[in-house]
């Protein structure tokens, strides 16, 4: 009798744990997968608040209309806005990566940890997506985990469901712009900016990426009325810089070089806007003080061949507009043709204009 006890109080005890057991088990039955609160769309700093636009340098005389940027291979301008890596916007230096040919996800090495921990909180989100299609917090760090690897593409895709959601929210419509812009879908981010501006007409970054939009599309008098609503807001060199382009495709030359003017009071060492700022002074036949400014820069950059290439054809228009022909403004376009050429002798369009130039200097004795 004594054993059977035993054996009882035993069977009973192991019901208890067995029950203790289920118990726990269907209290740890869901599992809620912890996600980083929202964070903004990280965009890298520049002016779609950058920044320059990439038409090609032109090595002859200027053409009308004339581009405004003026880089060259093994030549670039930079234009880094210093403490803007919060802002969700393309400024100036992020202007540099819409102008890319093609959008691109960020080169990254495969075992590089920031990367491994950006698709971890990936992996993480999307897991928590699957239990919860409607999990917001999930839904925002995906975006962000997207657009921090480069998947722009990606991340537009999985911006929508949020906007689905909330169709009024002008922060979600202003990523979804930055994210398009990367893109190059000019079109689709100027509806979603305006959707942004005629809400919060105060919201200078979203006037600033409206203008890059139109701009890039040619639409210069909307890109000109978006530089101006910009630049009365927040008058930075890059939102100077950028207007001052669209102005001299314009042929505002008085306008423009105001603009430049304003860019290398905060910024003196500037290339774009010292080229363009000579440009502009150019056309308004300031073709001394041209001169000066493109002559003081190459003092201190010497091989510059944007610089080089702008003063052999100011000094050639100027040869041309003189009344009576100067001659040692001939020997001048030559000598700066032949500079270029020192550092490059690979330009048709130079080796062209220092022919023109040396027939003339000729004439002209």
């Amino acid at each position: 009798m004594k054993l059977l006890g035993i054996f009882i109080v035993a069977c009973a005890l192991m019901l208890v744990v067995v029950a203790s057991l289920m118990l726990g088990g269907k209290g740890t039955a869901r599992h809620v997968v912890q996600v980083q609160s929202p964070a903004p769309v990280p965009t890298r700093p520049g002016p779609v608040e950058p920044t320059r636009d990439t038409a090609s340098l032109q090595t002859s005389p200027p053409k009308e209309p004339t581009t405004a940027a003026l880089p060259q291979s093994g030549v670039t301008a930079e234009h880094e806005q210093q403490g803007a890596e919060a802002e969700t916007s393309v400024d100036a230096a992020a202007a540099a990566d819409i102008d890319d040919p093609e959008p691109r996800a960020e080169a990254t090495w495969p075992d590089d940890p920031r990367v491994a921990e950006i698709r971890r909180r990936l992996v993480q989100a999307r897991a928590a997506l699957r239990a919860d299609p409607n999990h917001e917090t999930a839904r925002r760090d995906e975006v962000a985990a997207l657009c921090e690897l480069g998947d722009w593409r990606g991340a537009a895709t999985a911006l929508q469901p949020l906007l689905d959601l909330h169709p009024d929210d002008t922060q979600l419509h202003f990523e979804l712009a930055t994210i398009l812009l990367r893109l190059h879908r000019w079109l689709e981010a100027i509806g979603a900016l305006k959707t942004v501006v005629s809400h919060e007409p105060d919201n200078h970054r979203a006037w600033f990426n409206l203008a890059v939009a139109h701009q890039k599309l040619g639409h210069l008098d909307e890109a000109r009325r978006a530089w101006d609503r910009t630049v009365t807001l927040d008058p930075s060199p890059a939102a100077h810089e950028r207007r001052g382009e669209v102005l001299l495709d314009l042929r505002e030359w008085a306008a423009a070089a105001e603009d430049f003017q304003a860019v290398l009071t905060h910024h003196p060492d500037a290339d774009d806007a010292t080229l363009n700022l000579a440009l502009a002074w150019s056309k308004l036949g300031r073709h001394r003080d041209a001169r000066t400014l493109l002559e003081r820069f190459l003092a201190d950059h010497p091989r510059h061949i944007p610089a080089l290439n702008r003063l052999a054809n100011v000094c050639w228009e100027a040869f041309q507009t003189a009344p009576d022909g100067n001659p040692n403004l001939a020997d001048e376009v030559v000598t700066w043709c032949q500079r270029s050429l020192d550092v490059d002798p690979h330009q048709e369009a130079i080796q062209t204009l220092l022919t023109q130039a040396r027939h003339a200097a000729q004439d002209g004795d």
